[in-house]
């Protein structure tokens, strides 16, 4: 992950461009600004200012409140937006890591393994109620679903054989699961219990350079 201002102005630029960039980075410096102020501060025109914020609120990431002052009319104030929070770069994934590392040092490899499992049986409580006595297409649908809000860009799609595909094509704990195997494995143990109704094997893996996950789903034949 990037770190320090290069990185956090990179993250921003890549999403909004410059000037845009500048705006949020200004805002998130301040208790909130007028278009004025940010045009002075950053040397562009008010007009075009106020096109930016537009768009930054349109797109959530701005909040506005009207500041009345002893003359004249009412200023709109911005600040940024909780949204806007993930503008920035995040050091969660390397402190998850540096923490399951000091767990592992401190009390095992079980203690680390039996933490990936308690997360695993939180997830299997979470969604087992949802695709009980339903046939696999529809548990499928449920499970890519709940992946894909997770940020696994997840689908699943049948093949011509009479089995099933379920794809991640991204590893929203990548940094994790590069150092921690358990996780994938508690992965994988947790999907034959949702899908219970299907031999499930992984066949890709991103974590061993291959460019998705993928597993494939056998129905049981009592299935149908």
């Amino acid at each position: 992950m990037s770190k320090g201002s290069d990185g956090k102005s990179a993250t921003i630029e890549r999403r909004h461009g410059g000037t845009r960039r500048e705006i949020v980075e200004a805002l998130r410096r301040s208790v909130g600004l007028s278009a004025d102020q940010l045009a002075e501060t950053l040397g562009v025109t008010a007009m075009a200012i106020r096109k930016h914020l537009a768009a930054l609120q349109a797109e959530g990431l701005l909040n506005a409140r009207l500041e009345r002052r002893p003359i004249g009319r009412p200023v709109s104030i911005y600040a940024l937006a909780p949204a806007a929070q993930g503008l920035f770069p995040q050091q969660y994934q390397e402190l998850t890591t540096e923490l399951i590392d000091d767990l592992r040092a401190i009390d095992g490899e079980n203690k680390v393994a039996l933490l990936f499992r308690r997360r695993a049986e939180r997830l299997y409580d979470q969604l087992a109620p949802t695709v009980e006595g339903r046939a696999l297409p529809e548990r499928l649908t449920i499970l890519a679903d709940y992946l894909d809000g997770q940020g696994y860009l997840a689908k699943w799609e049948p093949t011509t054989d009479g089995d099933y595909l379920l794809k991640e094509h991204n590893c929203a704990i990548y940094g994790v699961a590069q150092c921690n195997p358990e996780v994938c494995a508690c992965e994988l143990d947790l999907f034959r219990r949702l899908l219970d109704n299907a031999e499930v094997e992984r066949e890709q893996h991103i974590v061993d350079g291959d460019h998705l996950c993928c597993y494939r789903l056998k129905p049981c034949t009592e299935a149908g």
